[in-house]
């Protein structure tokens, strides 16, 4: 890993984090633009991207702003344990997570700021708080989640309104405790992208601590890398073979720890077999994703418990 700009002018407050790969230049400004300034300083981990003397040269016109450009991909859970780590060195008090696709809107990290400020003063255990997301390919309000006993139960607010209990943030647009870190730790770099965020949000409510969604703030992220649809009906996000091959891995791993929800695993494994369906009959790239499939099946899992997690995650950081 090597550092190819220098971060300008450190503010105490917020870190901003942004995690790259092949960026959409454009979308990254906009991004950028939006974070920067005020109270925040951004820091942008770029995941070994093709274009990263670009990224390099747009943020070093981004007072604040600097890039850590990673000599290989180590996934959103690494590149997130790296801003973590810078955070925590700075004495941040928080840290707000973006993939390169999110766009939030003006005054977001003020809003999760503030509830986080009143929910403390109300004295809850606050680990993190995400803001309310709009998928850029269907236009749609995505639910916040509370698990049940048995299934998924979604909440779709006003956007006003109080902040909301949850069980699970997508890792894009959440503002987390430095505090809480110490205690819960960072993500768990061997799950490498897909449910890093379930993970990590289990586990922070398994020790005690609590998650919220904020109606009041606002972003808009692309969920998944396209839609199939049919008719004019979309049907299902589509994802790269790769990309595939993790997210049964990750299910499959998930499933074996006793700190994720009952209603999670249900859940995910259901939709896991009718996506598999799906790309079966449907996707044109089906042998691929098959193959994927079944290469995560094979793969060697370690079975973990809290405990082991956790102090791992700690360690790292």
């Amino acid at each position: 890993m090597k550092q190819v700009a220098q971060r300008q002018s450190p503010v105490a407050g917020t870190l901003v984090g942004i995690i790259t790969y092949n960026p959409d230049l454009t979308v990254l400004q906009l991004l950028l633009e939006r974070v920067s300034g005020g109270n925040s300083d951004v820091l942008v981990y770029d995941n070994a991207s093709k274009n990263v003397k670009s990224i390099v040269t747009l943020c070093g016109g981004v007072p604040g702003c600097s890039v850590v450009s990673g000599e290989e991909n180590i996934g959103i859970s690494g590149a997130a344990n790296a801003i973590f780590e810078t955070a925590a060195s700075e004495s941040k008090e928080f840290v707000l997570l973006f993939d390169q696709d999110s766009i939030p809107e003006v005054g977001y990290s003020e809003i999760l700021v503030a509830a986080y400020r009143k929910l403390r003063r109300q004295g809850v255990n606050v680990a993190a708080l995400g803001g309310l997301q709009t998928c850029r390919f269907t236009n749609y309000d995505q639910p916040f989640v509370q698990f049940g006993k048995w299934r998924a139960r979604k909440i779709l607010p006003e956007r006003c309104g109080d902040p909301i209990p949850a069980d699970f943030l997508i890792t894009s647009g959440t503002l987390i405790s430095t505090q809480s870190l110490k205690k819960i730790g960072g993500y768990d770099s061997q799950l490498f992208i897909d449910n890093v965020d379930v993970e990590w949000c289990s586990r922070a409510i398994a020790l005690s601590y609590r998650i919220f969604g904020v109606p009041g703030a606002k972003f808009t992220h692309t969920v998944g890398e396209n839609r199939a649809t049919f008719f004019g009906v979309q049907l299902a996000k589509q994802h790269s073979p790769a990309r595939t091959f993790y997210i049964y891995r990750n299910i499959l791993i998930l499933s074996q720890r006793a700190y994720v929800s009952t209603a999670w695993k249900i859940n995910a494994t259901v939709r896991a077999f009718l996506k598999m369906l799906f790309l079966a009959f449907f996707d044109r790239a089906r042998i691929a994703h098959l193959k994927a499939i079944f290469a995560a099946v094979r793969h060697e899992r370690l079975k973990k418990t809290l405990t082991e997690v956790r102090s791992q995650a700690v360690v790292e950081l």
